[in-house]
């Protein structure tokens, strides 16, 4: 939650943010978010000449602000200097955001309705730092309280027990559309699954060396499919979609590693890829999904 600028200045005051509720520790101080107070941004001033830049430190509280004016003499001698070609342009920044985990959900859901409130306006309003990104697991991950998928019963190749798991009805599914509301829908979703079932997986568990059988290369891409289905059904629609996170940690032995996962190697991800990537995961009713 840090935004930053280095500029040359002349001249600078300092503004610091609301009054708050200070809680210290070791590694810093932060403003505890309630009912009655969470960070908000002020709008900015950033007439002719001038400049403001907000930010946060170890030593300050979240969200001090500065504004100053532009130099038209640098004192700087012997430095290298930085040219910049504003007609050559590389990669666009889509967005900032977060993710929208178990723990998230739970994390939020145990403050007071005011706070949750402030909360997500913080993040997600006009009065905050307006996030436009928000990741979504497909299944358990490693910040939810037990392992868990969305087909817990081995071999139902058919997909037909598949369903929601009360962690998406009770700390994802009600905090997406939360944030919904605060960006006007303009909240940009992508997926991303931990570990396939176990009984998908080479070594039959959560976590541990362990990859996908080719043999349900294809009913893998129907299994995200059916969550894209059942998500879009409850309102909320995707931007993206991405074939594995931390496809590494899949080759962690399980005394070493402890976090639900699935390895791939970049000829298995190929194969995948190529596979199903380019028909498999292309349902009309999903015509607006991206795979990222």
């Amino acid at each position: 939650m840090i935004r930053f600028v280095i500029l040359f200045s002349a001249f600078i005051t300092f503004a610091y943010s609301e009054d708050c509720d200070v809680r210290n520790f070791p590694d810093g101080t932060v403003c505890v978010c309630s009912a009655n107070y969470c960070d908000t941004v002020p709008s900015l001033d950033v007439s002719i000449g001038k400049y403001q830049v907000y930010s946060t430190s170890k030593s300050k509280l979240g969200f001090s602000s500065k504004t100053g004016l532009f130099s038209t003499q640098d004192p700087a001698q012997n430095v290298d200097n930085v040219k910049v070609d504003r007609s050559i342009k590389h990669q666009t920044i889509i967005g900032f955001g977060g993710a929208f985990t178990d723990s998230t959900g739970i994390n939020i859901q145990s403050l007071p309705t005011e706070a949750q409130d402030k909360l997500m306006e913080s993040y997600f309003g006009k009065s905050g730092i307006e996030y436009n990104l928000g990741r979504v697991p497909i299944g358990g991950t490693d910040f939810s309280t037990r392992a868990y998928s969305y087909d817990d019963f081995p071999l139902d190749t058919t997909l037909m027990k598949f369903a929601l798991q009360p962690e998406d009805l009770n700390y994802k599914i009600p905090f997406i559309r939360k944030a919904n509301i605060l960006t006007n829908n303009k909240l940009n979703l992508f997926a991303s699954a931990w570990t396939a079932p176990p009984w998908m997986k080479t070594n039959n568990d959560w976590h541990g060396i362990g990859f996908l059988q080719t043999k349900y290369y294809q009913l893998w891409a129907d299994y995200m499919i059916k969550f894209l289905e059942v998500y879009d059904k409850s309102g909320i629609s995707f931007w993206g979609l991405t074939t594995q996170n931390e496809p590494i940690d899949g080759f962690l032995p399980k005394a070493l590693e402890k976090l639900s996962s699935m390895g791939w190697t970049p000829a298995q991800m190929a194969l995948y890829v190529s596979s199903v990537g380019s028909c498999g995961l292309e349902p009309a009713s999903l015509a607006n999904e991206k795979n990222v």
